[in-house]
């Protein structure tokens, strides 16, 4: 689907059926309490407000040491606790939370304009913080990986973040396992979206992919692991694409000005 076509699904959609609201505030309830205004100046607020979904890539290299600062701060090991069960191994220490220590994602980077990297696709070792080469013959575009998202096409690299499902489910062997999983991801990619933010970079998550090019590019097991989330990353053009807000209203109840 083309960006026209995808805008006249959604025109025709609007048309048709009714909105569902995407917010609730808190009237009805017995009271309500005004909050604090937050600390904007603090380090740690002050980047989340940055963060913004941006697809305007330029066609700079993105820098390698940028990359491993993204994939470090998703899933980099930082040590190894001993767990309760003495037949469990020693379970690894990262910057996102991880249901029972499982770390069940690996992270393969989908590298096309990279300083130092010939373009291909790499296993990120959370462990050793390397990258191994998986491949790079017979490569696919953007938006063949991405379900024909077009406005993908000049991203610098992609880090597709595949679950292995048997790591957790070795501890949960229940739904609420699978559940602990799919979580999972959304913390490592707002870490590397983080990161991205503190270096001025552009970068967007995504779940539209195409599986069977996701299956080719990483090599995963198809019974027991699965392609779950993707996050874009590159310079930042000052051209947006069209799916990029030109506009952002305010919220007037917000203490921080859209950016």
């Amino acid at each position: 689907m083309d960006p026209a076509q995808s805008a006249a699904r959604l025109v025709e959609k609007s048309a048709t059926t009714e909105a569902v609201p995407l917010h609730q505030d808190n009237q009805g309830y017995a009271a309500t309490i005004a909050l604090p205004r937050p600390e904007l100046e603090s380090d740690a607020l002050s980047l989340m407000c940055r963060r913004r979904s941006y697809r305007g890539f330029s066609d700079e290299a993105l820098r390698l040491d940028h990359l491993s600062e993204c994939l470090f701060a998703g899933l980099g090991i930082t040590g190894f606790v001993k767990p309760f069960a003495e037949s469990e191994e020693q379970l690894p220490f990262k910057l996102t939370p991880s249901g029972g220590g499982r770390n069940p994602y690996e992270a393969f980077v989908y590298a096309r304009r990279v300083d130092g990297l010939a373009p291909g696709v790499y296993h990120y070792s959370a462990r050793e913080h390397s990258l191994g080469l998986v491949g790079e013959q017979d490569l696919p575009s953007v938006a063949e990986v991405l379900a024909g998202q077009r406005w993908f096409e000049h991203t610098a690299a992609l880090v597709l973040l595949v679950a292995n499902f048997e790591r957790t489910m070795w501890k949960y062997p229940h739904p609420t396992g699978y559940r602990v999983v799919l979580l999972e991801a959304g913390h490592i990619a707002q870490n590397i979206l983080l990161a991205a933010t503190a270096r001025g970079l552009a970068c967007t998550p995504t779940c539209a992919i195409d599986d069977r090019q996701a299956v080719r590019l990483t090599k995963c097991a198809q019974l027991t692991q699965s392609h779950v989330y993707t996050i874009a990353l590159g310079n930042r053009s000052t051209i947006p694409t069209v799916m990029d807000p030109l506009h952002i209203a305010h919220n007037s109840s917000s203490p921080v000005a859209p950016g």
